[in-house]
């Protein structure tokens, strides 16, 4: 099947880790604005995402090619974490400082050190990039105005704006390596995998936006996360669709708003409820609808309350490793889903 070929991997790897990038830029910067312990765990989870994208390139380009990129990679980061702390300390020198090194250095650094690496021109791959640093920009200051409603809405078109360069990307090194990446990234299965695993993949770190203002007691925020999850399950509910059909669909958007109301609900009463009946319900419904092993449901979902729990007793040393896990998890739903459709197809 198209959907499995190494190309497909290869398509799907990159767009869910440059889109995972960005759900850590802004998870540090919520920490950052609240000042809060969390904040650590993210910016080191940011570094370890970009080691992950060089050994992705590594495969395709070599270690010198890709420690070039790496490198690039990681100094962006770095001044948009400057950037971030400039912004929720309201120190205009040090947001004009990480803006004037973004533009002047290490973003050029970055689209050069790509371009050289893909053969991909320059002037395709600078504007895909400015414009995903324009709209991370745009959420941090949505976190630095506590602009909650902007900020979730905001973040959700970030989220899915590094996915243009990842599919371009994907599909010229599996055109200059067909040895290493055989089959056709752009096929439409290939597409349907990525949308369905980034989809799943986004809805995990939402989730854990929603159950940490939740534990915390933040209303207002906790309202628009609420909000961006009952969007974002229906995004999940239409990638879907594309493999099961409509009706299909409609049930996992309902499943996953039902699983929502319930960790949600975790979050905020933890005493109402026990962890084992979370996952016993909704895996029996997963199982219903699909007519596929549990197993991955109930790992996934074990992980995001055990990712709640860090956030319910401030364990903040493990809550970022273990919102990584939950979100993790949600790859071998998504690997038994296209699975599923294949042998159904």
């Amino acid at each position: 099947m198209a959907a499995t070929t190494k190309a497909a991997d290869l398509r799907t790897r990159l767009d869910l880790l440059l889109s995972e990038r960005v759900m850590l830029i802004a998870k540090q910067a919520v920490a950052a604005g609240r000042a809060t312990d969390e904040y650590p765990g993210y910016v080191a989870l940011l570094s370890a995402n970009a080691a992950d994208l060089q050994m992705v390139f590594a495969v395709a380009f070599g270690n010198t090619a890709a420690s070039g990129v790496g490198d690039a990679l990681q100094r962006v980061n770095t001044d948009l974490v400057g950037y971030t702390i400039g912004l929720v300390t309201h120190k205009n020198d040090q947001v004009n400082a990480a803006q004037a090194h973004l533009d002047t250095s290490s973003e050029p650094l970055l689209v050069q050190e790509l371009s050289s690496a893909s053969g991909i021109l320059s002037t395709t791959i600078e504007p895909l990039l400015a414009r995903e640093v324009s709209l991370i920009e745009q959420l941090l200051a949505d976190v630095a105005a506590q602009s909650f409603s902007r900020l979730y809405a905001d973040l959700h078109t970030a989220y899915a704006a590094p996915m243009a360069l990842g599919d371009l990307l994907a599909v010229s090194i599996a055109k200059k390596f067909p040895d290493k990446f055989p089959g056709d990234p752009a096929a439409r299965a290939a597409t349907w995998r990525a949308s369905l695993s980034t989809s799943l993949q986004e809805h995990a770190y939402l989730t854990t936006l929603a159950t940490d203002a939740q534990a915390a007691g933040r209303s207002t925020e906790a309202i628009a996360a609420a909000e961006a999850l009952t969007t974002s399950a229906g995004a999940v509910g239409a990638a879907v669709a594309d493999l099961y059909g409509a009706a299909t669909g409609q049930q996992a958007a309902q499943l996953w708003t039902a699983l929502d109301v319930l960790v949600v609900g975790y979050a905020a009463s933890p005493a109402g409820t026990t962890k084992a009946s979370i996952v016993e319900s909704i895996g029996l419904e997963f199982e219903t609808v699909w007519k596929l092993p549990t197993q991955a449901m109930a790992d996934q979902l074990t992980a995001t309350l055990i990712a709640v729990d860090d956030q319910l007793a401030r364990s903040n040393d493990k809550l970022a490793g273990d919102d990584r896990a939950a979100a993790t998890g949600m790859q071998p739903i998504a690997e038994e889903l296209v699975s599923g459709a294949s042998v159904q197809s």
